[in-house]
Parts: C-alpha cells; sequence; structure tokens
C-alpha cells in the first residue's frame, strides 16, 4: 500500500504549479502571454516570434527550387535523369543505347540461383538409382512387396 500513495519523482503539488505561475513571468514559463488575446496570433517580441516562425520557414531537406530542378532536366540528358528520353515514343520499349538496354533486359536473362536445364535434370533421374530419387523401382513391381534379395 505504501508504494501507491509515493507521488512521482518530480511531482509538484496543486498550489506548488500556482505559484509557479504567477511568481516566473519569464519566457517558456506558464504565465499566460499579456500581449496577446489569443493562441493563434504571433507575439511581437523577437525571440518568442522567431520561436514561433521559424519551423514555417524551414524547407525538407534535399529540396529544390522549381528553377533548379528546371535547369537539372535541361542540362543533364545522361541516363536516369529527369529529361524524357527522344530515342522511343513509350516508356514499355526498350533504348538502343547499350548500357541502358542492358539494366533493362539483365532481370530477365538471369536464371534462378541452382536452376539445371531440362537435359541435366533427366540425367539425373536415369543415372540416380538410390532410394529416394525419381528412378522407378526395378526388384519390385509395386511398394507394397518385399524384394527377393538375401
Amino acid at each position: 500500500l505504501a508504494p501507491m500513495l509515493c507521488e512521482p519523482k518530480g511531482s509538484k503539488s496543486v498550489e506548488h504549479l500556482e505559484t509557479l505561475r504567477q511568481s516566473n513571468p519569464c519566457f517558456g514559463t506558464l504565465a499566460p502571454k499579456t500581449d496577446r488575446p489569443g493562441l493563434q496570433e504571433i507575439t511581437y517580441e523577437p525571440m518568442a516570434r522567431w520561436a514561433a516562425l521559424a519551423p514555417m520557414l524551414c524547407e525538407p531537406k534535399g529540396t529544390k527550387s522549381v528553377e533548379h530542378n528546371e535547369t537539372l532536366r535541361q542540362s543533364n540528358p545522361c541516363f536516369g535523369t529527369l529529361a524524357p528520353k527522344t530515342d522511343r515514343p513509350g516508356p514499355q520499349e526498350i533504348t538502343y543505347e547499350p548500357m541502358a538496354r542492358w539494366a533493362a533486359l539483365a532481370p530477365m536473362l538471369c536464371e534462378p540461383k541452382a536452376a539445371k536445364s531440362v537435359e541435366h535434370l533427366e540425367m539425373l533421374r536415369q543415372s540416380n538409382p538410390c532410394f529416394g530419387t525419381l528412378a522407378p523401382k526395378t526388384d519390385r513391381p509395386g511398394p507394397q512387396e518385399i524384394t527377393y534379395e538375401p
């Protein structure tokens, strides 16, 4: 019962919080702002105004302006840029440029790992008559029968 009666470390009573609100009117405290009537308004105090407006002025990391994007499109027509491809009319067609053609067709040319040809599979079936393979059993006609070997 004693642990339930204890308050968390650093907790303050209601009276203590009220005293803090009234006795410390500096920036960032719990005292209400007196230079504006509502929370949606921004103060004219320079530091508080900067703290309120700074997040709105920042652009995300890596953002480029419209002019910069336009310059990139026009001045760098190499493979992988934002410039449109002029050697083919549609995106479904493959270019004749060797490196771009290789990059587009390479995933289709690869076989899965450990893939075997049809001839190799046929040879494995015929040349490995040990237990558990795909070759038929020649010493007994069915699985229910027992072999005649001593």
